[in-house]
């Protein structure tokens, strides 16, 4: 025990002569401890941690393939096709990034969402605040086959209608 009292006092007595080495050596393992603790952090977060849906890690995402491309969003009659032919997945849901535009108290508002099937909701056993069937004017670009439209509030601070 004597003899790690001594080396320590003599680490001490070293660590007060070269200042400039013990700054940098406490700055170096301060900079790892934190950047491994960052790292670690967003494994943690990505990886190790489970999505925020019931059954979660039963989820996938299915891409489709063109030459060009390795990974390719699939196309509206292409998702139909892939629903009906379905004997794998227990449901089959679709969405696309989009952007609309919000109206109701005070000026229109420009609101960044997602496009999605309906059959969304139930692949990611969700509930949403509120689900509306738009009009047959409503029903978008090209045809599904007289499918339902739907446009679904899962929980927004905004005031909107439908004209």
């Amino acid at each position: 025990m004597s003899r790690l009292i001594q080396d320590s006092r003599y680490a001490f007595r070293a660590f007060l002569r070269g200042r400039f080495v013990t700054v940098l050596a406490v700055l170096a393992f301060a900079l790892g401890i934190g950047v491994t603790t960052a790292v670690f952090s967003i494994f943690a977060g990505i990886l190790l941690t489970p999505l925020p849906y019931p059954n979660g890690h039963e989820l996938v995402i299915v891409y489709d393939t063109q030459p060009a491309l390795a990974t390719a969003p699939a196309s509206f009659p292409k998702y139909h096709d892939w629903k009906e032919r379905n004997s794998v997945f227990a449901a089959i849901g679709g969405s696309s990034p989009a952007s609309f535009v919000m109206t109701g108290n005070g000026e229109p508002e420009l609101v960044a969402g997602i496009a999605t099937t309906a059959s969304l909701a139930d692949v990611l056993d969700v509930r949403p605040a509120a689900r509306v069937l738009l009009p047959a004017r409503a029903a978008g670009r090209g045809s599904d086959g007289g499918a339902e439209r739907y446009l679904t509030s899962l929980g927004s601070d905004l005031d909107f209608r439908i004209e």
